[in-house]
């Protein structure tokens, strides 16, 4: 059944920033500079006012006064193109240009875009914008298109393999930069950067804010600092936020310090308004699912419903939204999140609850394989399982219900089938015939448009689920329907042992004209890493330029450099869109991913406009591409330009994706959607829909509420000072503010923010032996249960307490967590008397730690608020501690001392040095505590033997002769004897 219905489009081509408009958008880069407001109708005001903000400003280089001339001359340029935005991205931008506001769209609404505008606006050497919370791939994408837009100052990218000093030039050299956290923190924590040119900070992925605390302290820092600076927030993540409850916007906006908070929802008046007023055509495919399909489905998903309760009674320590939400209808076709609040902690869980987590994955993926791969697939899976050798220990019971059973009978009955004549009946998805007639019917269109005369080529982009899907849809369009399911019964007949007639390849399509991508990231990989350390050597000579210009532009500060830039100038409004390409190059140059690699061909074919010889028809170039990868699927959008987009699988992120692209660019486009109607895909896709909707109907009723301070409260509590008495008491030293030194790892957990809000000065370094130094006597390991539990089973924990021990007189182990206080239940974890074996094991660990090192002091907590207070207690009275001492202090790794298979004459090479120097050898704690399980070897032993000169590895231990272990050992002979008796057994021999 066919059925053609219209979805949302924006403006084909996009509205133009009036005069007015221009200069109410360049008010707030003038403001930054301290100057007073004034009236934007007022063009004297407007341009007395730019000539205070540059007069005012620090001229950093020679070449920002040839700027400042060059805009002059430019001003006089009407002709000038500017980027054509959609009405909402211009009433939007213009709506929050002076606020510090959060925006929260839609998903597949046009985010990225959104924050790219933004980037353009903020790239002026007039201005230090520091973007936060990106990754590789974000950076990759906006960094390259930031470049093919020519911004006039080209973006930058802080990380660790730029040195300090390149660090600080940068900092001075203005424009968009692309910082991380942990360096960001680092630099303003010891002043390394120019807060006083800092004009905003740009927030990406806003919602992971909630669960980090680096993004939450940078902005108070700088807000302290200098709280006229701006904070710019960007998410699209609507259910992260409200899936955590009520409230949860509120203490979003708390923490990013802003003050206005920006929904974009799809059913938005003008973002509705805006798509519907030219919609791409849509051809809606609803096919019906087979009944033989449907009775291995429906029991399925029964079986995957069962799980989810299951999985929910064995965890009674999740939150009530959590529960509430896995006993949903949609549990058992999405994730829950209870699973995905599971999977965050896997060291803590219980053998049942990693046992369910692990089927639920698999009865996932047989769901998808019947209903995106193939029957057959699908049933080879489920055989697997029912078949492995580990059912009966493995599985939590399943797999052996009447149910079970259902669905396997099910399953073979449609690979098994056969016709009247007794040979294997070919069964295929009902999806398959569905995407060849769609496939026809675009040839057909291309067809008469070639007998038109019409040669421009058409492109065709098919969109599935997955990679594997992907894979598998390549391969029907090149071997037709008949050939790929008699492959898929010789697989299946290769593994019972039978033989099995493969038909020959029907090709649906032409095998050349089909490219298939986001398999192979290798290429993506290589031309990131490559723009990466070009832009790395480009900063590295800007920063040495800019240092030079800094020292010859001593003199120039009190010149007059011109007008102000106006936001007409540079940003959005300086380069011209770039909309389409003229030839063949240009549009293959427009994607460096490796997206138009074949399409290159089709372009050649139908492209030139005198041919000599009319050339030969062609099937139009499919493009096969998975979901999920937004980035890729926006670049091929907008190379291919394609005019036929085909979603094998529905996807709501992508489809808004696609209507997106429509709504900007000027281009004809047909979207084929193909669905099985009544079936747990179509159900996907609606509950996608009503969650996302849900969600936004929660937050628009928490905008409402929403407490706004008139002013951000960034100060700092007076902590107690450091006061200490001279000797003859006459005179007391000059008060001293408590520092604390804290491991950067740390500064991932809320207890910095909070121990900097009691004004203790918190000191970031990367320190091997302990997480908070208190003094140079004190030292602190943090541990949250999660990772106590983890550390306990690893070991790694007694090596962190005896490296402690050793180099600290006091040393204390705090666990910061509620759970120890709560009530005690059945269930109820390691530390709340759960008697499964693990949970046994780890107090026994726990025991045995604290009974080891008895001199380990012990402490719970039940927030960061009451760890702060603990600590303040504990420096009661105590020197802050030396950053250089506990820099100097090193975790004694055995594989940075002797090595373990070391040769003899490195290993005495290294005794004679330390003999020559007369320095005390340090000998590994691990291996000691593990040699001491050797029989005849007590701790003294190994001790003695790990000390002495003549054995340095134990390598050397276990092939030293009987004399050798009596030089070691202090001539004992009884144990030396000992040693080469158990070394030289022979392990046949009983």
């Amino acid at each position: 059944m066919l059925t053609t219905t219209h979805i949302g489009r924006d403006t084909t081509g996009g509205v133009k920033f009036p005069s007015t408009i221009l200069n109410e958008v360049a008010l707030p880069f003038s403001s930054l500079s301290d100057q007073t407001r004034v009236s934007l109708m007022d063009e004297n005001l407007v341009e007395e006012a730019d000539k205070k903000s540059i007069k005012d400003e620090p001229l950093s280089s020679d070449e920002e006064d040839e700027y400042a001339i060059q805009v002059d001359e430019a001003d006089g340029e009407e002709d000038l193109e500017k980027t054509e935005l959609l009405p909402y991205e211009n009433n939007l931008m213009v709506d929050t240009m002076d606020d510090d506001v959060l925006f929260i769209a839609a998903r597949g609404l046009g985010l990225e875009r959104l924050f790219q505008l933004h980037l353009q606006l903020y790239s002026s050497q007039k201005l230090l914008v520091l973007v936060l919370n990106t990754n590789q791939n974000d950076e990759y994408f906006f960094l390259k298109k930031l470049k093919e837009c020519g911004v006039d100052s080209p973006p930058k990218v802080l990380n660790s393999e730029l040195s300090v000093q390149l660090r600080e030039s940068l900092y001075h050299a203005g424009g968009v930069q692309f910082v991380t956290s942990r360096i960001l923190m680092t630099d303003l924590l010891t002043g390394r950067i120019p807060v006083e040119n800092v004009s905003g900070v740009v927030v990406y992925r806003a919602h992971t804010v909630m669960t980090s605390f680096q993004e939450s302290f940078i902005i108070r820092l700088l807000r302290e600092k200098k709280p006229n600076i701006f904070v710019k927030a960007f998410t699209d993540s609507a259910s992260a936020i409200a899936a955590r409850g009520i409230g949860q916007l509120q203490r979003l906006v708390d923490k990013l310090y802003v003050r206005r908070v920006r929904l974009l929802p799809r059913f938005d008046v003008e973002v509705k308004s805006c798509f519907e007023k030219d919609a791409p055509r849509l051809i809606e495919i609803m096919v019906d699912v087979p009944m033989s399909y449907r009775k291995a489905i429906t029991p399925l998903v029964d079986i995957i419903r069962t799980c989810v309760k299951e999985l929910k009674q064995c965890s009674p320590r999740i939150a009530a939204s959590v529960a509430e939400e896995s006993a949903s209808p949609w549990s058992g076709i999405t994730p829950s999140a209870l699973e995905i609040e599971l999977k965050k902690n896997t060291i803590t869980l219980t053998e049942k609850q990693q046992r369910l987590l692990k089927e639920l994955d698999e009865l996932r993926a047989i769901l998808g394989q019947i209903q995106d791969l193939d029957p057959i697939t699908a049933y080879r899976s489920f055989k697997s399982i029912r078949s492995g050798k580990d059912v009966i220990n493995a599985n939590s019971g399943w797999v052996f219900t009447r149910t079970a059973g259902k669905i396997y009978a099910a399953l073979e009955d449609i690979v098994k089938a056969r016709d009247s004549k007794g040979e294997p009946a070919i069964l295929h998805p009902a999806k398959w015939a569905a995407l060849r007639s769609s496939l026809e019917e675009i040839r057909e269109t291309a067809v008469r448009r070639f007998t038109e005369g019409n040669t421009t080529p058409i492109n065709i982009l098919i969109l599935a689920s997955s990679n594997t899907v992907c894979s598998q849809m390549a391969e029907l369009l090149r071997f037709g329907i008949p050939s790929l399911v008699s492959n898929l019964h010789k697989e299946l007949a290769n593994e019972e042992g039978k033989d099995c007639e493969v038909l020959d390849a029907s090709p649906i399509w032409e095998p050349h004209r089909i490219a298939l991508f986001g398999m192979d990231t290798k290429q993506y990989k290589k031309d990131r890493e490559g723009m990466m350390t070009e832009l790395i050597q480009e900063q590295k000579k800007v920063a040495r330029d800019g240092r030079k210009r800094r020292a010859k532009a001593q003199g120039v500060k009190g010149k007059s450099g011109g007008a102000q830039t106006l936001i007409s100038e540079f940003g959005i409004v300086h380069y011209k869109k770039m909309r389409g390409w003229n030839t063949t190059e240009e549009r293959v140059a427009g994607s460096k991913d490796g997206e138009v690699t074949e399409v290159e061909a089709n372009t050649e074919a139908g492209g030139s406009s005198q041919p000599c010889d009319e050339p030969p028809f062609e099937d139009p170039q499919i493009v096969i591409l998975p979901h999920g990868e937004r980035y890729k699927l926006i670049n091929h959008l907008e190379s291919l330009k394609p005019e036929f987009v085909v979603f094998y699988n529905t996807d709501l992120v992508s489809l808004r994706i696609v209507e997106m692209f429509k709504a900007v660019e000027q281009c004809p486009m047909n979207v084929y959607s193909l669905m099985y109607r009544e079936s747990t895909e179509e159900d996907r896709y609606l509950c996608a829909i009503q969650r996302e909707q849900l969600a936004f109907e929660q937050l628009l009723r928490e905008q409402m509420v929403l407490l706004i301070p008139r002013e951000y409260n960034v100060e700092r509590e007076q902590p107690p000072v450091i006061q200490k008495s001279t000797r003859d008491g006459r005179a007391t030293q000059p008060a001293e503010t408590p520092k604390i030194i804290v491991d950067m790892r740390e500064f991932n957990s809320e207890l910095p923010t909070v121990l900097y809000q009691k004004g203790i000065d918190v000191v970031p370094s990367t320190i091997e032996v302990g997480d908070y130094i208190l003094s140079d006597e004190i030292a602190v390991e943090r541990k949250a249960l999660d990772d106590l539990t983890q550390s306990l089973h690893s070991g790694r924990i007694f090596k962190q307490i005896q490296e402690m021990t050793l180099h600290y007189k006091h040393t204390v182990l705090l666990i910061e967590s509620r759970e120890k206080f709560r009530m005690k239940m059945v269930n109820g974890g390691p530390f709340q008397g759960e008697l499964s074996r693990r949970c046994r094991d780890t107090r026994s660990l726990f025991c045995i730690l604290l009974r080891s090192t008895p001199s380990i002091q012990c402490v719970w907590s039940l927030d960061p608020q009451n760890t702060a207070e603990l600590f303040e207690e504990l420096k009661m009275n105590q020197a802050n501690p030396s950053v250089e001492k506990a820099l100097a202090i090193k975790c004694n790794d055995g594989a940075n001392e002797q090595g373990s298979s070391a040769s003899t004459d490195k290993s005495s090479k290294a005794s004679e040095n330390k003999q020559k120097t007369g320095k005390p050898k340090n000998i590994n704690k691990v291996l000691q505590r593990q040699l001491t399980n050797i029989p005849g070897l007590a701790a003294g032993d190994v001790e003695r033997i790990m000390k002495s000169e003549t054995i340095g590895n134990l390598y050397e231990l276990a092939n030293a002769s009987e004399s050798t272990l009596m030089e070691a050992n202090g001539q004992n002979a009884v144990q030396a004897q000992k040693l080469v008796n158990f070394f030289s057994v022979d392990f046949r021999n009983m």
